[in-house]
């Protein structure tokens, strides 16, 4: 995970950052580690972009300069969603969010890892922050359909394993 620039998550600093991680055990040490000079090593457990242009959304919110306060509602919406890159909100063009995502609901084009970590849904104020950040960082201004300002690209990998492809044997296409 990263907060800007694909920077580690323990290695950016916890105050600017911190509010990012759920409460427990990886906030701890996170911040337990920033007020030292020790360093986590180990393997990564990183999830690579899905497309040419994809995004983290964590880290464009942390760019926009969004309140802590908020990035902390907002990145509880991202979980809940089961969103890391901007792929995960999008068509499979690349070119628009889709109408449940925009409304907070959970995705049926895409799976969540078994270990994907389980939050509530979110409330009517968590709702439209959401919407806010999605319509002021993502969307073209003054676009009601959800189009990007900026088009996802090509798909890094023929078949993605996290998208539900649905195939039609009367046709055969995906």
């Amino acid at each position: 995970m990263s907060c800007r620039d694909c920077e580690i998550l323990w290695d950016m600093p916890f105050t600017e950052c911190g509010h990012l991680a759920l409460r427990g055990w990886m906030a701890f040490t996170w911040q337990e580690l920033s007020e030292t000079s020790l360093l986590l090593k180990g393997p990564l457990a990183t999830i690579p972009p899905r497309r040419a242009l994809d995004l983290f959304v964590n880290e464009v919110m942390v760019r926009g300069k969004w309140e802590p306060s908020c990035c902390k509602l907002l990145n509880e919406v991202r979980l809940h969603m089961g969103v890391t890159y901007l792929s995960d909100v999008c068509n499979a063009a690349g070119t628009h969010i889709l109408r449940d995502v925009w409304n907070c609901q959970h995705q049926s084009h895409t799976l969540r890892p078994s270990g994907w970590p389980n939050v509530k849904a979110p409330g009517r104020n968590a709702k439209a922050a959401w919407q806010s950040m999605l319509q002021s960082l993502f969307i073209l201004p003054g676009n009601s359909h959800c189009q990007l300002a900026s088009p996802l690209g090509d798909w890094l990998e023929p078949l993605d394993a996290h998208w539900i492809w649905w195939h039609d044997p009367t046709t055969d296409t995906l």
